[in-house]
């Protein structure tokens, strides 16, 4: 007798540049899509035949395109309310985004057992920790690369923007080339220097680095880090499955 055909899933990841989906059989992922529009996703859902979907939204007013998906699939979206694989003991649990959620679920599936630092490189620089244990603390968030070049332009009279990212020598020796080192080496310095305080205080705990700029930097950190680029779409496929 053959088995039946797994249903599919996805995972959809709206944020604060991007839109990515993840498409599922159980916990695997078996396609992927980036940089997509949000008038695209009704067509993804349609040709790859999805059941069910679950969407993660930090930036969008959705509310018209959820009504359009539902049509297609049972969409639901991500809350702190939703049954999750880890306790939240952040004291703002309703403004806990959405992303960070999904992040800190993804490594509690890859690593259930141990301690976990994750680090998101995307619009902003967030650090997520949740204990071995299943106890979620918190963490930090600060300007991410992009965000950083792009302060420093918009809040002086002089600097220019800097859009094209590329490595640079710690020594800058013009405009661009120092603005691209205080923002790449800065932010090198912030997520090692952190790492390393996380570390001490939680020997053994695996630091996992992911977001839409974390491919650029990884050559430049520690080989310890364990890079996953998809660990959000991880995360909130597991928070589906834990749901339904």
């Amino acid at each position: 007798m053959k088995n039946k055909t797994l249903a599919k899933q996805a995972a959809i990841d709206i944020g604060n540049t991007s839109v990515k989906i993840g498409i599922f059989q159980e916990d695997s992922l078996i396609k992927y899509y980036e940089h997509i529009k949000l008038e695209e996703v009704s067509e993804i859902l349609q040709q790859d035949q999805i059941q069910i979907a679950i969407v993660s939204n930090v930036s969008n007013p959705i509310l018209e395109y959820i009504h359009q998906w539902k049509k297609i699939a049972n969409v639901v979206e991500l809350s702190s309310q939703m049954n999750l694989p880890f306790k939240v003991q952040y004291l703002t649990p309703a403004t806990l985004g959405t992303d960070r959620i999904a992040v800190v679920a993804g490594a509690k599936k890859l690593f259930p057992a141990s301690d976990c630092l994750c680090i998101d490189v995307g619009t902003c620089l967030t650090f997520d920790f949740v204990t071995r244990d299943n106890h979620y603390l918190g963490g930090s968030i600060s300007p991410g690369l992009r965000l950083r070049l792009r302060a420093m332009h918009e809040h002086t009279s002089a600097l220019p923007l800097v859009v094209e990212l590329q490595k640079v020598p710690l020594i800058g020796n013009s405009t661009v080339t120092c603005m691209l080192s205080g923002a790449i080496h800065g932010i090198l310095a912030e997520i090692t220097g952190l790492a390393q305080q996380y570390s001490k205080l939680y020997p053994g705990v695996k630091i996992l680095l992911t977001g839409g700029d974390a491919g650029f930097l990884v050559s430049d950190l520690p080989p310890s880090f364990y890079f996953n680029p998809k660990l959000l779409l991880i995360g909130l496929n597991a928070i589906l499955k834990l749901n339904t």
